[in-house]
């Protein structure tokens, strides 16, 4: 995740999906980081919790699934709430977002209208992952890899967008937006 963003020592982060958290140690330099995932800290590699620990980046953990289960492995399933980006935002009271980050295994799609109005008040920089499959249902597999760069792509004004594939297969396939006025890393 860390081409085409810039992160600073007064950078807000939400993190949306975590699992082993090696996106962690990327995001080291920011103040403090929402991370939204059902598992919390507890499948956080080993090595990623002893590098934390010598962080001054306050982690904030939301043991929640973002807008569908679908996702989430089966033994999951009824074990957490959901919850929404513009809930977490109210209910944490964030008044700054630097950096929106998901890979939470194809709740991305669900989340693009809230992505869209979250850019226009906050203009943060986003890397949406949209490799995920449609999970059986009547649609091309997919789909997100043309459906969420296209509907965000026609509505956030002044951002500049790229896509960064990271596998050799279709994995790992994310798609950038960074405000116009942001300086590009890359």
């Amino acid at each position: 995740y860390s081409d085409y963003i810039s992160i600073d020592e007064n950078s807000i982060i939400i993190n949306c999906g975590v699992d082993w958290g090696t996106e962690l140690c990327l995001f080291k330099e920011a103040k403090r980081i929402y991370n939204i995932d059902p598992s919390g800290p507890h499948r956080l590699s080993k090595f990623v919790k002893e590098f934390i620990k010598r962080l001054i980046t306050e982690q904030i953990y939301i043991q929640k699934f973002l807008y569908s289960d679908e996702g989430l492995p089966e033994t999951q399933k009824g074990r957490y709430s959901s919850t929404s980006l513009v809930d977490v935002i109210d209910e944490y009271k964030i008044n700054k977002i630097d950096l929106i980050k998901t890979d939470v295994e194809g709740a991305e799609r669900y989340m693009v209208k809230d992505l869209i109005r979250i850019c226009e008040k906050f203009r943060p920089q986003l890397a949406i992952s949209i490799y995920h499959t449609n999970h059986g249902k009547n649609k091309f597999p997919l789909t997100d890899i043309v459906d969420i760069p296209l509907r965000l792509t026609e509505n956030l004004k002044n951002y500049s967008f790229f896509i960064g594939h990271y596998c050799f297969e279709r994995w790992e396939i994310i798609f950038y937006c960074i405000p116009k006025e942001q300086k590009l890393v890359k």
